[in-house]
């Protein structure tokens, strides 16, 4: 089953996972939508019937693939992301794991923790303020090995810090490859 999220201005996920159809050139997802978002100009609602005449429509790739170069790019601007108190976002090796899963959910990248080592390896992050090494990556399990989806605060049995840590780095990982990715374009 392909998994596709619609993200919206007011940085709400929806995850659709059936119901897709096409109708020409527009793509059509049946979803039940919040009464406010349904009242603006954005959101266009299809009747019941127009529904009825689309045809299914899957497999549909949820991501575009980023490139090496984006993906370069992105990691070198992560590296050198402060917080408000002027500290780096990535201060533990083991925030690589962030990294990791969210071009694992892309499919850059395969599943072994050792090629994602040599894959930023390959893109010159060796030499980076914090180096990505296998060991401190390839004990990670539990909730940090799933796909980003599953990371839930209230299912973490760990150290909170460490979740939010993880996390923080996930998010502005993803926004640093798409701005990548639309500059590209």
């Amino acid at each position: 089953m392909t998994v596709i999220f619609i993200v919206i201005e007011m940085q709400k996920t929806i995850e659709v996972a059936e119901n897709l159809f096409t109708r020409g050139d527009h793509l059509v997802i049946e979803i039940d939508l919040p009464a406010n978002l349904l009242a603006s100009d954005d959101v266009k609602v299809l009747q019941a019937d127009d529904v009825s005449k689309c045809e299914p429509a899957l497999p549909i790739r949820p991501l575009e693939r980023a490139d090496d170069e984006q993906v370069r790019r992105a990691m070198l601007r992560l590296m050198n992301v402060r917080d408000s108190e002027g500290n780096y976002l990535f201060t533990y090796k083991s925030q690589w794991i962030a990294v990791y899963r969210v071009l694992r959910d892309m499919e850059v990248i395969g599943k072994e923790y050792i090629e994602f080592v040599r894959y930023t390896r390959r893109l010159g992050m060796d030499s980076s303020r914090m180096p990505c090494s296998y060991t401190a990556i390839r004990n990670i399990s539990g909730m940090f090995a799933k796909p980003l989806d599953d990371w839930h605060i209230e299912k973490y049995k760990g150290n909170t810090g460490v979740f939010s840590r993880n996390l923080k780095v996930a998010e502005k990982f993803m926004a640093l490859l798409k701005e990548e990715m639309q500059s590209a374009r």
